[in-house]
């Protein structure tokens, strides 16, 4: 008689640590989490009327932060 593994009974999802029951919660409450901190700086551009066909938008401000040592380092270094 052949004696196999406890784990080898179990399906793969369950050996490696997927569930299913939360898994909803699990996709969206990161992504609502995510959207709720990105308002934050979008609202205060908006206020601020900063954002693209509003009126103080410039797109000098828009080349020069990404073009200046701290706009570089935040946007192309930091990705990186």
């Amino acid at each position: 008689m052949r004696r196999t593994a406890p784990h080898a009974r179990q399906p793969f999802s369950i050996w490696v640590g997927v569930r299913l029951d939360g898994l909803l919660a699990a996709l969206v409450l990161p992504l609502l989490q995510m959207a709720i901190l990105f308002l934050g700086p979008l609202l205060l551009a908006y206020y601020d009327q900063d954002l693209p066909f509003q009126q103080h938008f410039s797109v000098r401000d828009v080349h020069e932060a990404f073009l200046s040592i701290q706009g570089v380092r935040n946007h192309i270094v930091v990705g990186v």
